[in-house]
Formats: structure tokens, sequence, C-alpha cells
């Protein structure tokens, strides 16, 4: 191992600590002066008057509180407490662990994973032995160092026990969050930011005390393979804001493993916008000319719905209503009739579906990859494709962040019609009771513990959005629906929001009681409601979609030869196998056909990490991982194939039909 910063410190003489200081300091400078402005204005500002001082001792140095003169570590030495600290195996590391290999039962994923799972229970039969025993050593590199492959320092003051740690530990992904600047100003004395920069696959530092959706996005989602089974957080001092972050984090962390679509929902979804397309449905081409007053109301189905049903069926008249499915039975209940049904649902069962109530005189607006056998439901089905998901064409018009629940998807195209107002109502994302998650007239309602397993398990706090001081609670699943809906906020400028519903802060919706708002008549409603409809048009080859230059099964053939060649390393290094697993496997793709197919490898190789994990450090992983990647590659070849129906526009061979045969075929 190199010599690390405590130890040059250490061994120097008092005169040569101090150039090390100023030089580390104006090298960190110079780095956040061309990467991060922001960062080293603020150094600048802390310079003028610093919180601590660095002292020079005979021995060491140390660091002072200019308050209170008082010693910022313990009379030990600074030294000493950094190493304690920085320990690999130090009792204030905080562990997210989750191990248990998780597929989907009753689909395509179940056999694929359960395949996979006997192939590595038989090159190592101990592995749920170790499981049962939650025997988790931290895996060692080649080189003797420690590994692990995701870190969080909260709290990086001094950072001299973060240096202590990455000299004993070989880290692919390190995250560091400091809420208060002035101990990030000293940090920069001691810690080495461009080295970390180029010597870890992911990177990123935060100052300030409330963490942006961005940093945990990418913190999170960059490494998501490997981070849903196992991160390490280290909390470097006692603060008042740090049970705040670690909820934070933990939170986003839920969501990683906590809920997700298998592969056979997904290809379906692909199979029913492939006959969406045949048919020629009509689908959303352009954006809505409504007036320039405008005024809309997303309705979510919350357990606050039921708040605000004696207001909404006094103004229905003075908004245009965008209703999720799941809300509609309530509304009918309530005398409100809606101008817009919305549903995200691909292939809904027919007794929820009946459960409904869904109005067939209504317009439905629906992901376009619903099952054609809905479609004769309704006088007027109106579908919508969203950017950067699969599809079996390239669609010309999307909408953005339409995804995980059907009132992102009632907000997104609320949004998309750039009303002057919109009012968003049971769009709760956050509970007071822990057990109830719908408006109790919802048919999800009666089905609650059922939807918990697919929208995740573990209950954590968030803020409310009436009062904010309050708090409520949420599940990885609805968690990633606020952040959702905070994301087409931050885009949607022209419009001013409101958020009626009593659940969790929405970011860039004004908090309300629908007492509060009065509305003036809306004689324009009738006029923007068609506007809204002419907006979608039939499926048109040329007009509103195009084909793939490339066949799916052509891609799919080079995604699985990818991943296996990527997986070849000799010898085995933990470094360099789980940067393989949190490769971005579809930016080398010219479009997204094959997302279902990633997410799916990516899980099973997760569940493969999970299980090496849990070796032995005598060498097992390194043994038995030869055998493993080619069980990998056997299970992909047998049971991850492209079905030819997906190919529109491509023979069964790959290759490309000309438009004029295949617009008739369409035809």
């Amino acid at each position: 191992m190199k010599q690390s910063i405590i130890e040059r410190l250490r061994y120097a003489r008092p005169k040569e600590r101090l150039n090390i200081l100023h030089y580390r300091f104006e090298k960190n400078f110079r780095f956040f002066q061309k990467g991060s402005p922001n960062t080293a204005s603020m150094l600048e500002r802390t310079t003028v008057s610093p919180k601590y001082k660095i002292n020079i001792t005979e021995k060491f140095l140390e660091i002072v509180s200019k308050d209170d003169d008082s010693l910022c570590h313990p009379q030990a030495g600074l030294d000493l407490f950094a190493e304690k600290l920085g320990s690999v195996s130090h009792k204030a590391w905080t562990d997210f662990v989750d191990l248990k290999v998780r597929s989907f039962e009753h689909h395509v994923d179940q056999k694929i994973h359960q395949n996979f799972l006997n192939r590595l229970e038989e090159l190592f039969p101990e592995w749920r032995t170790y499981y049962a025993l939650s025997n988790l050593d931290i895996p060692k590199n080649r080189d003797k160092r420690y590994f692990t492959d995701t870190v969080f320092f909260l709290g990086v003051f001094h950072g001299l026990h973060i240096a202590h740690f990455l000299n004993q530990c070989r880290v692919n992904n390190l995250y560091l969050i400091e809420p208060e600047p002035d101990r990030f100003f000293l940090s920069c004395y001691f810690l080495d930011y461009q080295k970390m920069g180029k010597e870890h696959q992911y990177f990123k530092v935060h100052t300030g005390a409330e963490i942006p959706e961005s940093f945990l996005w990418a913190s999170f989602y960059q490494a998501g393979t490997t981070s849903a089974a196992w991160i390490r957080v280290l909390t470097g001092y006692a603060g008042s804001q740090n049970e705040d972050i670690l909820a934070a984090l933990r939170l986003r962390w839920s969501g990683l493993s906590d809920f997700g679509v298998p592969l056979g929902w997904e290809t379906a979804g692909l199979h029913n916008a492939a006959a969406n397309i045949r048919n020629k449905q009509a689908i959303l081409s352009e954006q809505p000319t409504c007036s320039t007053k405008a005024r809309i109301a997303v309705i979510g189905a919350g357990p606050s719905l039921e708040n605000d049903l004696d207001w909404l069926r006094d103004n229905q008249d003075k908004l245009i209503i965008f209703a999720v499915h799941s809300s509609i039975r309530t509304l009918k209940a309530g005398g409100i009739r809606p101008d817009f049904q919305v549903s995200l649902e691909m292939t809904p069962s027919k007794e929820v579906w009946e459960k409904l109530q869904l109005d067939p005189l209504i317009p439905l607006i629906n992901y376009y990859k619903i099952t054609p056998d809905l479609v004769s439901m309704f006088d007027k089905l109106l579908l919508i494709a969203e950017q950067g998901k699969a599809n079996p064409v390239n669609v010309k018009h999307f909408l953005q962040y339409t995804h995980p629940t059907s009132g992102n998807l009632a907000l997104s195209i609320a949004c998309h019609c750039k009303p002057e107002k919109l009012y968003v109502l049971g769009m709760d994302l956050g509970f007071r009771s822990k057990d109830h998650t719908h408006v109790l007239d919802s048919v999800y309602a009666d089905i609650e513990d059922g939807q918990k397993g697919q929208m995740g398990t573990e209950q954590l706090m968030v803020r409310a959005n009436l009062p904010d001081s309050d708090t409520v609670y949420t599940r990885g699943y609805f968690d990633a629906a606020r952040v959702s809906a905070e994301a087409i906020l931050h885009e949607t400028t022209q419009t001013k929001v409101y958020n009626l519903s009593d659940g969790a802060r929405i970011k860039g919706a004004i908090p309300s009681h629908s007492s509060e708002i009065v509305l003036p008549d809306y004689p324009e409603k009738s006029m923007d409601i068609q506007a809204i409809i002419q907006a979608f048009q039939p499926v048109e080859q040329g007009m509103n979609w195009e084909p793939y230059s490339t066949s799916g099964k052509k891609l799919l053939e080079q995604l699985k030869n990818e991943v296996i060649n990527d997986l070849s390393i000799e010898p085995f290094d933990w470094s360099r196998f789980t940067k393989v697993l949190n490769k971005n496997r579809l930016k080398n793709f010219s479009d997204l056909r094959l997302e279902p197919y990633v997410k799916c490898i990516d899980r099973l190789l997760t569940n493969l990490y999970k299980v090496l994990l849990l070796t032995p450090k005598d060498g097992t992983a390194e043994k038995i991982y030869p055998q493993v990647v080619k069980a990998l590659s056997e299970v992909l070849e047998q049971h991850l194939n492209w079905p030819d129906n997906l190919d529109i526009g491509f023979t069964k061979n790959g290759k490309k039909k000309s438009s004029k045969k295949m617009a008739s075929k369409i035809s």
C-alpha cells in the first residue's frame, strides 16, 4: 500500500508539514476552479474567516475550533483518531444490505433466475447456509486490500479518516457529503480531490445540508446493479442533520430493489404497442393548443382525495379534469364526471379493470402499450409514448416522466397542455397511515396488502405537504413517483401548480388547501378539451413514427455477447468485476428497445453479486468464477431471445424491408 497522507504528515518535520498542507490546498483549489467554479468560489469566501484553524505540533497536527479554542478531536491525537474512525471495521459504519435473491413469480423472469440460481448452487452449495447466517465478510482484492464497491462518507470534515480508509480499501464508487462548507474547506488541506476523481468509477461531492435529487439519483442509479445489494455509509461526526440525510439515503436505496417490472410485463407491453401501431390507433402527435386561461386538475387516488370531493364537485365545470383510473369509482360516487380518464396500465386483469368502473364515453388516455383487447371498450382511446422507454418503433412525439404511476402520466399530459394553472388532488405519495395508500372507495384500497409486494415494504418518513412540519410515510415506489413528479414540474415553467393533496411535499408545487381556492368561470373549457383530443392522430408511418435502422434481434445478440465478453475477467478481481456489473449497457445502442432485457440481465447480475458476496475469503469466488460466466452465457442463450413480431420493418433474418412493402403490410 502507498504511503497515506497521515503517514506523510506524521513522518515529516514540522516545517515540511505546513508546505504539504499548502500544496494540497492549492492543488484542490485549481481542480475545483476548472471543474466546479461554485465550489472554488465557496472556498474563496471561507478563506476570509474560517471557523477552524490547524496547529502544527511536534508530533502531528491539531484542529481547533475558533469559537472556543477547543480541540475538534480526542486528546490522544488527530492521526490516531482518523485511523480508528477510518478503519474498515469501525462500529460507526452503517451498512445497507439486501442479499435476498429476487425474481418475479409466474413470469419468464422466474424461469431465468431459477435456472441461473440452480447453476450457481451447483458451483457454491454452501451459499444458502451463509445467507442464513448473514455472513457477509468484506471481500479482499488480489492486492490484499479490502474491497467495497460503493461508499458514502457523511461528514467529510478534515477527511483524514477517508484518506486512511481508501488506503486500506479499494472503492469503485465514492460519494462525499459535507453539510457544512467550513468543514469542507478544511478537508481541502488533506484530501486529494483530483486523484479521487481519477481513481473511482463514479465520484461525486456535495456540500450543503439539503441533498438535491440529482445527487441522490446519480449516486444510486449509476451503480444500481451492485448498490441494490450492498453500500456502506460512515458518519464522520455528530450532527443534527445526519439522521435526515441517512433517511434520504436509505429511502433512495430502498427503491433499487423494493419494486420493479418483470421482463414478461415489459415485453408484453412491447407486443401491445406493436399491435396498436399496426391497428393505427390514435397517438399523441403534437402539443395541444389550449387557451391562455386553460385550467386543469390532476386527480390521484390517494386517501386525501376524500377531503376535496365537495370542492371538486362544485368546481368541475371550471376545470379540465384528468383523473387516474383508480379514482373513477370514488369520483362517480361523489357526483363528479372527469373529462379524461388516465391509465398507465399495459396488461390489466379483466377483473380489476371491470371493478374500476371506467366510463366508456369518457376519453381514456393510456400508455400506448395497453393490450389491444381493451381498445374497443372506449369511444375514444388516446395513446401516448414516453421518452426514454423501450419502443418497438421510433415514435416521434414523446411525453416525459410518465412513470411509475398513472398519476405521473396524468401530471405529464396535463403539463404538456401548458395550462395557466394546474391543481393536484389526491396525489399523496406519502401517507398519514402506514396501511392506507388509496382513497377508501378505490379498487386498490380493497387489495392493499397485495399491492405492498409490488410497491415495496419498507416504510420511511418524508416531509409532508400540509403542514410541512409534519412527516408522512412512504415507500420506494411512491417516492420514485414523487421524484418523477418533481422532475416534470421543474420543466413546467409557464404553469402555476398548486398541490392540494395531504401527503408528501412535491417540489415545484405550491402547498394549498382546496378551501382557499376560488375559481372563476371557464367558458373556453369545451374548446380546450377538443384541442387536447385533436393532438392525438392515427398512427401513420412517416407522420408520427419510423422503423428503426437495425433489428432488435441483432441488437439483443450484440448485448448478450457484450455482457459475456465484459465478464471474461482473468484472473478474477472484485474491482473489475463490479465495474462490469455497473456498466451502462444501453449507451452503445441507437435506441431503447433493449431496456427490458438490460433490466433482466442487471437483475441476474445483482443476484450473482449477492451470491459471490457470501463466499468465504478463501478464494472461493475466484475458483468458481469461470464456471459462473459459462453458466450465465448458457442461460442467456437458452432463455433470452427476441420475438420476431417486435421487429416491425424487418424480415425474420433481421434484414430491413422496403418502405413500400412495409406500409402495405401494416395497412
